[in-house]
Parts: structure tokens; C-alpha cells; sequence
């Protein structure tokens, strides 16, 4: 059996994958040729949805890859509308971490309708384990999944994401790591998400919101920890505009040289929130906040109370503006 790639040329038909009940499908790198296509370059897959495709279902399946750099992704979405990713298994080698560049799932659109569902699946033993990329308008969702053994947890660009209810455990076998990231977003929410990053020496980013407005970030829990610049919660504020800030619990460990439970890029915009706990235990050489705000900006907190923010170091926040 080859690898699966779908088109939508009028002569390409529906392509079916079944399993029967008890049995288990799987899918690995050996698979040729599948390809998907960026700016003209072929980058070998395991199943692709080419572009203009539209209202694919991929449930229960797993995928497999003992060297991922024999292949770009696992799955590939090239402009492929209204995909549905639902109770798969998409794993890695365990040597993974010097496989780099490698994407498990891959799901790109132009389109400002496409209405992409990541759900109930499972992401272990990878680089990079989920990138969603939309345009203006177009909505994806990104829920009660499972990361585990990761250096990059899910990462989204554009649209108006809804990530909500995953578990991320990144892994303790890099320099870096990362939680969840959201850019370029707009009316998004991340919501009720659990994030574990801790690196015995490194740096660690718990969870991303940047050049994002409108976001709802509500009920999050966030540990991250680790020996160089470790950040629990970035947000990004964005001129005239708001993001919201409810219910979240960060708590930074480890002995980092610089760490900040909540750390806030200001750009102009403003946060509201309540109700959030923002403690740092760390105790690194440079000290440690439990809130950090950055650039020439007005006071970035439009309403904010009932917080509890709490340090082992001698200042509580940082601000640089006047």
C-alpha cells in the first residue's frame, strides 16, 4: 500500500479508510509516495489533503514514524477546507529530538470559511506535534487532546482559534520548549488547557498569546520551569484593543536566570482579568516576578482584581514604561 493523497481534480473520488471494530490501522513513513506541496516543493507525507479538498474525516487512526527525517508530516493539509481529525494517534520515535523540522500534523488554509476540528487524539514522541494555520475569519478547533513527550506543543497562526481542554507535557530533551502558542489570532479563546514544561537546563515558554486581540484565556493551568529565561503565561497586547484574563493558575520552578509568571508584551492595548494566581517559586541569580511588563506603553491593565500574585525574590512585578 502506498501513502493516501487526496485532490479535487473533477476526475479524483471520495477515499475511504476504514477499520473494523477491535481492529487497530496503522499508518507509518513507509508509506510512498504521498507528497504535500509549499511553494512549489514536494515534502514526502504519510496522508495528504491537497488543495481546494474539503469536508475530510480522519477518525481513529494511527500514524507511525520510527524516523521522522525521512519525512516532512505525518498528516498534511495543503489549503484542505473543513478537516476533521478526531481519536487519532500520531507518535514518534524516541529519539525524536534530533529529528528536527518534522510537523505530525500540518493543516494549512486560505480559506476565511474553513471550519478545521483537532479532537480527542494523541500527540507523543515529537518535534513539532500541530500546526494550524488560517487566514482572517477562518475558525478552527483545537480540543481535549493529549501532548505528550514533546519539544513544541500545539501551535496556531491567523484565524479565530478555540483551543481548549488539551493536556501538554512537553519533554525534558532540549534547550527550549514550548507549551501552546497562539499568534496573529482574533476572538479566539484558550480555555481550560493544562500545560507541564520543565527542563532540567533550558529555556521554557508555558503559554503564547502574541500580535493577538480579543482572546478569551480563561482556566489554564500552567507550570513551567527550568535554569535560563523561563516565562509561565506571554500575552501581547495590541493597540486599542483588549484581551481577557480570567481564572488562571501559573506557578514558574526551578532556577531560572530571569522568570515571570505572567509576562506581558505592551504594545498599547490592555488587559482585563480577575481572579488569576501568578506564583513564582523560582529561585535563579537575577530574581524573579510574578508579573513583567514590557514597552512604551499607557498602564496595560485596564481592570484587574482579585489576583493573587506571589514571589520567592525580592520584587513582586517589573514594568518599564513611565
Amino acid at each position: 500500500m502506498t501513502g493516501v493523497q487526496t485532490c479535487a481534480l473533477p476526475i479524483c473520488f471520495p477515499v475511504t479508510i476504514r477499520k473494523r471494530a477491535g481492529d487497530e490501522v496503522v499508518l507509518t513513513e513507509t508509506m510512498y509516495d504521498a507528497y504535500a506541496t509549499y511553494d512549489r516543493i514536494e515534502y514526502p507525507t504519510v496522508m495528504c489533503f491537497d488543495g481546494g479538498s474539503s469536508r475530510f474525516t480522519v477518525r481513529g487512526l494511527k500514524f507511525v514514524a520510527d524516523n521522522m527525517s525521512r519525512t516532512n508530516s505525518l498528516l498534511q493539509s495543503d489549503d484542505a477546507q473543513n478537516v476533521t481529525v478526531e481519536g487519532c494517534t500520531f507518535q514518534g520515535a524516541e529519539s525524536f529530538a534530533s529529528q528536527s523540522l518534522s510537523i505530525s500534523v500540518d493543516l494549512t488554509s486560505n480559506s476565511s470559511v474553513a471550519n478545521s476540528v483537532i479532537t480527542g487524539c494523541t500527540f507523543k514522541n515529537l518535534y513539532y506535534s500541530l500546526m494550524v494555520d488560517a487566514p482572517l475569519g477562518g475558525q478552527f478547533l483545537i480540543s481535549s487532546n493529549k501532548f505528550e513527550n514533546l519539544r513544541y506543543g500545539p501551535f496556531s497562526f491567523g484565524g479565530t482559534p478555540r483551543i481548549e481542554g488539551n493536556v501538554v507535557t512537553t519533554c525534558d530533551c532540549a534547550s527550549d520548549v514550548a507549551g501552546i502558542y497562539v499568534g496573529s489570532a482574533i476572538d479566539g479563546m484558550i480555555a481550560g488547557n493544562t500545560v507541564n514544561a520543565v527542563l532540567t537546563t533550558g529555556s521554557v515558554d508555558g503559554m503564547v498569546a502574541e500580535q493577538s486581540y480579543g482572546l478569551d484565556i480563561w482556566n489554564n493551568m500552567i507550570t513551567a520551569g527550568g535554569t535560563a529565561q523561563v516565562l509561565g503565561l506571554i500575552v501581547e497586547t495590541n493597540p486599542v484593543n483588549y484581551n481577557w484574563l480570567f481564572h488562571n493558575s501559573v506557578n514558574i520552578v526551578g532556577t531560572p536566570s530571569l522568570s515571570a509568571a505572567m509576562y506581558v508584551g505592551s504594545a498599547g492595548g490592555q488587559l482585563i482579568g480577575a481572579n488569576n494566581i501568578l506564583h513564582n517559586f523560582g529561585n535563579g541569580s537575577n530574581g524573579g516576578y510574578a508579573a513583567y511588563f514590557t514597552g512604551a506603553a499607557p498602564n496595560p491593565l485596564f481592570t484587574w482584581d482579585f489576583n493573587n500574585l506571589m514571589t520567592t525574590d525580592t520584587n513582586l512585578a517589573y514594568r518599564d514604561w513611565e
